[in-house]
């Protein structure tokens, strides 16, 4: 669950970081260095970019809450409906604490 969160972490701070440069920042990425410059080219297309980043956000938040969903429902069967309660919303505070 932990790499899930950084993975939607990631990809919701790449978001905001790439999409929030203006054309100074972008002159500068394509001056940079191969990683900048890969940066650059991929913000060419924006629409593209974007896509593919809300798509890898979606699927790792989907992966965070579909076992968020098995565990809590364990929990329940288990007898301890307090607890999973308790855990998928400490779980949904997490995802939006740290996306």
């Amino acid at each position: 669950m932990a790499l899930l969160l950084l993975g939607s972490a990631f990809f919701s701070a790449s978001e905001a970081a790439l999409f929030s440069l203006g054309g100074a920042g972008w002159a500068r990425l394509a001056a940079g260095n191969r990683p900048q410059r890969l940066a650059a080219r991929l913000l060419a297309d924006p629409d593209r970019l974007l896509t593919a980043v809300l798509f890898w956000n979606l699927v790792a938040n989907l992966a965070y809450f579909t076992i968020v969903s098995i565990a809590s429902l364990q929990m329940e069967r288990r007898g301890h409906p307090a607890e999973a309660g308790v855990f998928a919303f400490a779980s949904l505070l997490g995802i939006i604490t740290v996306s």
